[in-house]
């Protein structure tokens, strides 16, 4: 779990918060194209290493299971949540996102943030 909430952190977290401020959070005027253009490729290359590991892990990370792992790495492609066509490329990875956000704990969280 440490080895995934690591990974998270320094593989998928800053490139895909990248793609969020300079796709569709700030100002037009202060996005730049190439920290998209890098942080969208850093992001894929993130994204593939995640599918292969939820599709060898039966939809999880640890265990065939729900553990905090899961919730750590989903926290990260919340990120993505503006520029979901990334995210769709990858079918293992929708998927847990998707099944991750439905859970009803992840409801209640959610809606306290107003999403």
């Amino acid at each position: 779990m440490l080895q995934w909430t690591l990974w998270a952190a320094w593989e998928l977290e800053p490139h895909a918060a990248n793609v969020m401020y300079h796709a569709k959070m700030l100002p037009e005027n202060q996005r730049d194209p190439k920290v998209l253009a890098q942080a969208s490729t850093s992001t894929d290359t993130a994204l593939a290493v995640l599918n292969g590991a939820l599709q060898k892990g039966g939809g999880h990370l640890v265990g065939n299971r729900f553990t905090v792992a899961d919730l750590n790495v989903v926290s990260c492609l919340y990120f993505l949540r503006f520029t979901p066509e990334i995210m769709d490329k990858y079918p293992a990875v929708r998927a847990f996102y998707d099944a991750t956000r439905a859970r009803p704990n992840a409801k209640a969280a959610f809606a306290l943030r107003g999403d």
